[in-house]
């Protein structure tokens, strides 16, 4: 497990390099949470270091696997990284990102994953934001915004604020607690 949750956060990091060693020595253990995890790390350590093809097709591969065993998480994992890399390989491809990114927050919405869901409204914010759709980027932003206060994680409530600053046409915002922020 230690080297699964190391390789995560190498992946998350930047360090693409030295990932593949973590997960080289979890690919060698037969347990629980190589099952569970491996697959989802995968991708997105192909989707962060630029391999968005690769990425979709974990994505695909990972999807038919899970939605077979009812895996809400790793479904709707798949689908945000499967929305992530096709929002790079084909930036003209909205409906069929947008429908992934949907996906992705059913999944999570079914699963009671909230940070995770929080995690895809992030990513789909970003996404609208690149596309100049400010609006429902600020919306996707804000339902995140609301979910990492209600966590307490405060370093990716500041981090989302600072995007939710970036759509807003005065590049300022309200305080959170003055605004009523929509659930889910």
């Amino acid at each position: 497990m230690v080297h699964m949750m190391r390789s995560w956060f190498r992946i998350r990091q930047g360090e693409y390099d030295l990932a593949p060693a973590d997960l080289a020595h979890m690919q060698r253990r037969d347990w629980y949470w190589y099952k569970i995890f491996y697959p989802i790390i995968q991708m997105e350590l192909a989707l962060n270091s630029g391999q968005c093809e690769q990425a979709v097709s974990l994505a695909e591969q990972t999807i038919a696997a899970v939605t077979a065993k009812g895996d809400l998480w790793g479904e709707g994992s798949a689908q945000r990284v499967w929305a992530q890399a096709l929002a790079t390989l084909e930036p003209s491809a909205w409906t069929a990102v947008d429908l992934h990114f949907a996906e992705s927050l059913r999944a999570f919405d079914e699963g009671g994953a909230r940070l995770d869901a929080a995690h895809t409204h992030v990513a789909w914010g970003k996404t609208l934001a690149q596309r100049g759709e400010k609006q429902p980027a600020g919306a996707h932003f804000a339902k995140a915004a609301a979910q990492f206060a209600t966590s307490g994680l405060t370093r990716e409530l500041a981090e989302v604020q600072k995007l939710i600053g970036g759509v807003t046409s005065s590049g300022r915002q309200a305080p959170l607690n003055s605004r009523r922020l929509p659930s889910g």
